[in-house]
């Protein structure tokens, strides 16, 4: 660099170059904010594609659990059908046995057990 004074035209030429770069800078902001409003865009995009997939997933996770319960309920009941049926006949059997049991005619009374015979003590030899 030398040591000697600026002249008017040195100082316009770089007014110049400083304007130039300034345009290029608004230039780059420009683009910055375009680059910016196709972020926003792609992200607004990307938020409702993602709560779409969302609740679909829902959905399907809604059905399938509900299919699972409806496949226990199922099976629980088929375990209930197999007690049932094997027991649908109780309360008539049970009836049978209480009229049975109220009918004394049925029943005779065994004649008691004998009296016990005293056994007789026999002495120990010493």
């Amino acid at each position: 660099m030398s040591e000697q004074p600026a002249t008017k035209a040195d100082v316009a030429r770089l007014e110049k170059r400083i304007d130039g770069v300034e345009q290029r800078i608004g230039g780059v902001e420009q683009r910055i904010g375009g680059v910016e409003q196709r972020i926003d865009g792609m992200e607004k995009s990307l938020r409702s594609e993602f709560r779409s997939e969302l609740q679909a997933m829902e959905r399907r996770l809604g059905l399938e659990i509900a299919h699972a319960i409806n496949v226990g309920v199922e099976q629980i009941g088929k375990m209930i059908g197999v007690v049932d049926d094997k027991y649908r006949d109780l309360p008539g059997r049970v009836s049978a046995l209480e009229e049975h049991a109220a009918d004394a005619s049925l029943h005779s009374r065994s004649p008691s057990p004998p009296a016990k015979r005293s056994r007789r003590r026999v002495p120990k030899k010493s």
